[in-house]
């Protein structure tokens, strides 16, 4: 090949050297000419020979001079749970918080239990019928159910529960209420909770009090563990329709504080709560953070559904097709999530740490073996510089296993509300579709419609006008009016905040008196503990009923717990909602 000649150069700087020019690269990508991943993957050839030249472009014949794992030493500081405060952390959360201990109860049913013997006779009568059948005397059985037969709210009558008006027929003949038999045995019992003497009702013979005694010490033993039962709910924030709550613990930094102000689903992760500044007081019991040092352990390469295989020409499963994922240019994700995937899958080891239930754990010093015996120190994964994160970091480098359960088992909602949007009446409207009736169960409100409507016929001549002028069209008995309010701030013209309060319709009886119409359920309640006409507004905030609504649940669930206990509570939920809602609601109509 012939040469090049350049004619008229001459050096500018004879005496300044020239260094030649190094070029390095640290990856080598292809270019595609499409988007489509698919005949890549395909890996289509036509001789063995091809498939070597691919080993040999894979490095696969290539030996590194790495080594692999194959001893970890962990040593940490382990901070147990001590203290739980229901409610938003506020300046009065010390004397609000108590003492926590993860070995009796759960996190979640903490949280979520509420008050539900009082309101729930079924359950009573049921607890009735375990002490029948404890006693196994029909002189006994007599005696108590005389002495403390089961009793309704005057105001128990609804011609709509007609599976609780049937239940409370039957539970009128020999059904014992447990309520009344346990609020008569409180005051016999003494400090440690232990019944000391019988009741003065019934008169139970002579040859039989000690049996009876017995038997009423561990029926009161198990109906006071069969469900969790507190006296008050505090947990839950009826403005927002949700749980908010905090633990702490003591660490060697001082008090470490985790709120959660939006739990509503259930389910309890470590990335459920955040550290927040304040105190919630020290506990009675301190317990002060410790050193934990684990066993040494062997690391196992990370597996997962559909990760590449090692070697190029191995099978893989269809668990994962990464030719079907369709990434733009601006879908960093994505893109990471692939080339995690297909580059660095295998390079990434998994280290199990057993650590209690219900604690906060520091590595404070991660020593790796490998192979050739050369000893690494790994040190956290973190950004210090320009925007601060850090891989599963709760706060501090503190790693959270919060005391949850593993699985739940939900029963039937005994109460549910649809929270949805009316347009075009400029309202909010809270529907009851199910609340609980006669027995604790729940029955649907829907049903109400007819018989309301029935109640409703005036005695006297028929209209028979051209025209027929209505002030207002008729809602639903279910339906509860939630309309906007400006909230109450201490500027509303500059930062004007919209809540949503709770109103009554007033319905006309029979004989033309008006009756305004609340809420059966607790949900749409702010003061439980008052009547509904009686207790302040429940005021909502805007943003709990976006347009596509809001879902909202009481119901039973029941667990286990790591040592073996049963756990039954009562709890609630929220989802999202089904869509905006009509309730044909109009003022100032013409019909003909």
């Amino acid at each position: 090949m012939p040469g090049i000649v350049v004619t008229g150069v001459s050096i500018r700087d004879a005496e300044r050297g020239v260094v030649p020019a190094v070029n390095t690269w640290s990856r080598l990508e292809a270019l595609p000419l499409s988007a489509d991943l698919e005949p890549a993957l395909q890996a289509a050839v036509a001789d063995p020979l091809w498939l070597l030249c691919r080993q040999w472009q894979f490095l696969e014949f290539a030996g590194e001079d790495a080594g692999s794992p194959v001893d970890v030493r962990i040593e940490g500081e382990h901070a147990r749970l001590s203290r739980y405060l229901p409610g938003a952390v506020r300046a009065d959360a010390p004397a609000r918080a108590s003492d926590y201990s993860t070995e009796a109860l759960a996190l979640e049913v903490a949280v979520e239990r509420e008050p539900i013997r009082a309101h729930h006779p079924r359950l009573a009568a049921e607890a009735g019928v375990h002490l029948q059948w404890m006693l196994n005397n029909g002189r006994l059985n007599d005696l108590f159910v005389t002495a403390y037969p089961m009793s309704f709210a005057p105001d128990a009558d609804n011609e709509a529960d007609h599976t609780g008006t049937e239940w409370r027929e039957i539970a009128k003949i020999r059904s014992l209420d447990a309520r009344a038999l346990l609020a008569e045995l409180a005051p016999l019992r003494d400090a440690t909770g232990r019944l000391s003497a019988l009741p003065p009702q019934p008169v139970v013979p002579d040859e039989l009090k000690d049996k009876t005694l017995d038997v009423l010490r561990r029926w009161i033993t198990w109906y006071e563990s069969v469900l969790v039962d507190p006296d008050v709910s505090e947990a839950w924030l009826p403005h927002r329709l949700e749980y908010a709550f905090a633990v702490s613990a003591q660490v060697a930094g001082g008090e470490l504080v985790l709120a959660a102000d939006e739990y509503t689903d259930g389910t309890l992760e470590w990335y459920s709560l955040s550290p927040v500044a304040g105190s919630l007081g020290s506990a009675q019991v301190p317990q002060p953070p410790t050193t934990l040092a684990l066993r040494p352990v062997l690391p196992s390469p990370v597996e997962y559904p559909g990760k590449p295989a090692d070697r190029f020409w191995e099978f893989e499963d269809a668990t994962v097709h990464f030719g079907a994922i369709d990434a733009g240019p601006t879908d960093l994700t994505r893109m990471l999530l692939v080339e995690f995937g297909l580059v660095y899958g295998n390079d990434w080891y998994l280290v199990p740490l057993r650590l209690p239930v219900g604690s906060l754990f520091r590595v404070t010093s991660c020593v790796v073996r490998d192979t050739f015996g050369v000893t690494t120190t790994v040190t956290r994964s973190r950004n210090t510089s320009g925007p601060v994160w850090s891989l599963f970091d709760t706060a501090d480098g503190h790693l959270f296993l919060p005391p949850a359960l593993a699985q739940t088992i939900e029963g039937e909602p005994i109460e549910q509300v649809a929270l949805c949007r009316d347009e075009l009446a400029n309202l909010a409207w809270g529907i009851e579709r199910y609340v609980p009736g006669i027995s604790g169960d729940r029955y649907e409100r829907a049903e109400e419609a007819s018989i309301q409507a029935a109640g409703q016929r005036f005695d006297g001549p028929p209209v028979d006008a051209a025209l027929v002028y209505r002030l207002a069209t008729g809602v639903p008995e279910q339906w509860i009016p939630f309309v906007p309010v400006p909230a109450e701030t201490d500027f509303p013209a500059v930062n004007p905040i919209i809540h949503l309060e709770r109103r009554a319709m007033l319905r006309t009886e029979g004989g033309g008196q008006p009756r305004p119409v609340h809420p059966k359920g607790l949900l749409l309640r702010s003061d439980p503990g008052q009547a509904p006409d009686a207790e302040p507004p429940l005021r909502l905030e805007e943003q709990e009923v976006p347009r596509e609504g809001t879902m909202v649940e009481r119901g039973f669930q029941y667990a286990r717990w790591f040592d073996g206990r049963s756990l039954l509570w009562l709890g609630r939920r929220k989802r999202a909602g089904r869509g905006e809602g009509s309730s044909g609601l109009r003022f100032d109509t013409i019909t003909r």
